[in-house]
């Protein structure tokens, strides 16, 4: 095993609803849901650049599903955290491709977390987010993480 060139300093939810969905069907209520795509679970992600410290990089990674006309989950969710990354790559390009491909994977992790703890204590079965990755299809990444084309 071997360090990561990113390494988050620190990180803050700045933004959490989580609402069970008192309508959801009584016959589903003990069965694991699944269809995140269907109940329009998405995300968004900014990244940014310290203007001092050019190796210091922030992400904000928002999660959202509020259901759809078609699939109505049994929690309602938007969550938003923010994290501080200090990235040690010398090249300013994959610094900034490996912040923007594995920041949000490093801070979705904590928000598929805390999603799973407060839905352990509702209604329903616990809520466990699907594992995803932030690397889009027209992107390819070396063996080290390292972006070799395209944008994510």
């Amino acid at each position: 095993m071997q360090a990561s060139s990113l390494q988050l300093d620190s990180s803050a939810i700045t933004r959490i609803r989580l609402e069970a969905n008192k309508a959801y069907p009584k016959e589903l209520a003990s069965q694991k849901f699944d269809l995140f795509g269907e109940a329009g679970l998405e995300s968004s992600v900014e990244v940014g650049v310290d203007a001092e410290v050019a190796t210091r990089h922030f992400v904000k990674l928002g999660i959202r599903m509020l259901g759809t006309e078609t699939v109505h989950p049994p929690y309602a969710l938007d969550i938003e955290i923010v994290g501080i990354f200090n990235c040690e790559l010398n090249e300013a390009e994959n610094r900034g491709s490996l912040v923007q491909v594995n920041g949000p994977a490093v801070l979705y992790g904590s928000i598929r977390e805390l999603v799973m703890q407060l839905t352990s204590r509702g209604p329903f079965p616990p809520l466990v987010l699907p594992t995803v990755n932030f690397v889009g299809p027209e992107v390819e990444c070396g063996p080290d993480g390292r972006l070799l084309k395209g944008k994510s």
